[in-house]
């Protein structure tokens, strides 16, 4: 594993529960750069972003449908660092044992703000202290922990950990790869140290660290409503643009979106980042999360599979796990679909994943991504 410069380092205590399995890996992530297992997704966690739970109908439903590639577990930032550099992956190394009994793979996310305002704080409690990086009001109103990406405090410690990650993950073999949190942050266009630039490249500077720590999993940003209040439809589209280009064609990262496929309108295809479907098909991979309102909105499964595979050309789709849903369809509806389609998907592997080297990461302080 290469390890990264310019990042701060913090001495680390990793604690790990299991050995990492040794099977070959697949064919087809050997003809690429990266690890390449294209396919369906079902997201399972536990209720508290601790990991994955390997138990109920819908994790056996998953687990026994042969045209589900894997899980895809959200783990809260604190989890995986209980107390200042003290690292527990032990979680995450579980739950890739899991997937690698079960004949699936396991995408990952790091969880650095929380938009139930119920919920603790998703990050160590030193990023508080430290950083002043985190806020969970907004003109008095209680709402859930947020962060900001800006702060280069905040970013240096979020590389950190991601370093941290691949060297504990990237060479397990049931790893498809880690994904991001969406752009939109509740409320932080309205703070008073906030800039569009400024959040961009912070975002991007996160990303280039993730992306240069893993040299097999995939990289994925997950993009939707940044940088819009007081902009110009034009401005947005520009800084959309930028964004995407310096993840996809600077960080050989993948894009997708966290509120995937449809409303009544398409939510991929509003302002400012629908253009990123049919500009980057082929070129980076695309990773949409299919989130539980279109099963409230009463969009049927059929509709939103064609769509991901056909408008969106996706090559892995995160499937929601909410069943308490109040509308006609849920994720067992949605399993039904991948079956009958067969685990139709975008498999053709992305020019950036076949020729993906790696990029160098910004030194510390350094906001400004550079060509």
């Amino acid at each position: 594993m290469k390890r990264l410069i310019g990042v701060l380092l913090i001495p680390a205590v990793v604690f790990f529960a299991g050995a990492l399995a040794t099977s070959p890996r697949a064919t087809a992530a050997e003809e690429t750069a990266k690890n390449w297992f294209p396919g369906h997704y079902i997201f399972l966690i536990d209720g508290t972003y601790t990991g994955l739970v390997p138990t109920g109908t819908l994790y056996q439903a998953a687990k026994s449908n042969p045209y589900v590639r894997g899980y895809f577990v959200q783990y809260d930032w604190v989890v995986l660092e209980p107390t200042k550099g003290n690292y527990d992956f032990s979680k995450v190394i579980a739950d890739l044992n899991t997937a690698q009994r079960d004949g699936k793979k396991l995408w990952v996310m790091v969880m650095d703000r929380k938009f139930n305002a119920n919920h603790p704080l998703p990050v160590p409690q030193y990023i508080v202290n430290e950083c002043k990086a985190m806020y969970n009001t907004l003109n008095g109103v209680p709402m859930g922990w947020k962060s900001k990406p800006y702060n280069v405090c905040f970013q240096n410690y979020m590389i950190a950990l991601y370093q941290q990650l691949a060297s504990a993950i990237d060479d397990h073999p049931a790893l498809a790869g880690v994904m991001t949190e969406e752009t939109s942050v509740a409320g932080i266009e309205d703070l008073p140290d906030y800039t569009h630039q400024s959040y961009l490249d912070g975002m991007v500077r996160i990303f280039a660290g993730l992306a240069s720590a893993f040299e097999k999993g995939v990289s994925i940003q997950l993009a939707n409503y940044a940088f819009s209040g007081g902009n110009t439809s034009e401005q947005r589209r520009a800084l959309a643009e930028e964004f995407i280009e310096k993840i996809a064609e600077k960080n050989n990262g993948g894009i997708g979106t966290p509120d995937v496929i449809l409303a009544k309108t398409p939510m991929t295809l509003r302002e400012p980042f629908g253009f990123m479907y049919d500009k980057y098909q082929n070129v980076a991979p695309i990773a949409p999360h299919h989130q539980w309102m279109s099963y409230d909105l009463g969009v049927d499964p059929e509709t939103s599979l064609n769509y991901a595979v056909d408008v969106a050309h996706s090559n892995f789709v995160m499937w929601a796990h909410r069943t308490d849903t109040t509308g006609k369809y849920n994720v067992f509806d949605v399993l039904n679909e991948i079956t009958r389609q067969k685990g139709r998907i975008n498999t053709n592997v992305p020019q950036n994943i076949r020729d993906s080297s790696g990029q160098s990461l910004p030194a510390p302080g350094e906001l400004r991504i550079t060509n």
